[in-house]
C-alpha cells in the first residue's frame, strides 16, 4: 500500500495491535492502514536514519487523514522520539503545545512549536501537507495554504524507530484511517497558496519539483 515512502528510499514498517490494513475506508489502492485508537495500535518505522535529519534545509511531510470524530488531546500522528526530553526530534500530534484548544501541528521535542493550526475536518479524507523551502514552513489542508511561518529550527536529530499513530510510549493514540505518509529530505514540494491535492500518481520521486 505503499504508505512509507521518503524521497526514492522506502522504509521497513511493522504494524502492532489492532493497525491493520482496512477496506473500511480508502482514497486510493481499495484499502487503507486503520488505527483503532488503542494504546498499542501503531505503526514502527524501523531508524529511518539521516533520512528523517532535515537540518535547517527544505522538507516536505504529506499524508491523506482520515478522521474517526474529533481528535483527543495529545494525539499523536507521527513520534520521532524514542524517550522524554528528546528535543531534536520532530513529532505531529494534537493540543501539544497549548492545552486542549482544539489546534494541532508539528512541533519538534517536548515543547517548541513549528507551526500550528486548528484541527483538520472530521468525517472525509484530508490531505495534509508541511513544506518548508528557504526558511518559510507551510501548512495546507487539501491544497490550500491555511498557515505559514517563518522557521528555521535545526532538525538535528537522527531518529530511532520513529511512530506512526501513537506517542514513543504508546499513549495518546490517533483513531481513523492513513494513506501514503510520505517525507521528503531537502525537498520543498510545496511552496504555492493553493495547489490540487495529489493523486496516487503525484507521489512518485519523479514529481518533486514545487506546485506553482
Amino acid at each position: 500500500h505503499n504508505l512509507i515512502n521518503t524521497g526514492s528510499s522506502k522504509k521497513t514498517t511493522a504494524a502492532t495491535g489492532s493497525a491493520v490494513v482496512s477496506t473500511d475506508k480508502s482514497r486510493f489502492y481499495g484499502s487503507s492502514i486503520k488505527m483503532a485508537g488503542g494504546n498499542d495500535d501503531y505503526l514502527t518505522i524501523t531508524a529511518p536514519g539521516s533520512d528523517f535529519e532535515f537540518g535547517t534545509g527544505d522538507f516536505t511531510i504529506e499524508y491523506w487523514i482520515y478522521y474517526d470524530g474529533t481528535p483527543g488531546q495529545y494525539d499523536y500522528i507521527f513520534e520521532g522520539r524514542t524517550a522524554d526530553g528528546q528535543s531534536d526530534s520532530f513529532t505531529i500530534s494534537h493540543d501539544y503545545v497549548n492545552n486542549a484548544n482544539g489546534s494541532w501541528g508539528l512541533y519538534q521535542g517536548t515543547n517548541t512549536k513549528l507551526i500550528e493550526h486548528t484541527n483538520p475536518p472530521t468525517g472525509q479524507w484530508v490531505h495534509i501537507a508541511f513544506s518548508r523551502a528557504s526558511g518559510t514552513l507551510r501548512l495546507f489542508y487539501d491544497g490550500a495554504l491555511v498557515k505559514s511561518v517563518s522557521n528555521t529550527t535545526n532538525i538535528s536529530d537522527v531518529p530511532g524507530d520513529c511512530k506512526i499513530g501513537t506517542r514513543h510510549s504508546t499513549v495518546h493514540s490517533f483513531t481513523g484511517w492513513l494513506q501514503d505518509f510520505r517525507v521528503y529530505k531537502g525537498v520543498a514540494k510545496y511552496t504555492a497558496s493553493c495547489f490540487t491535492a495529489p493523486n496516487r500518481n503525484d507521489f512518485t520521486v519523479n514529481n518533486l519539483n514545487p506546485t506553482t
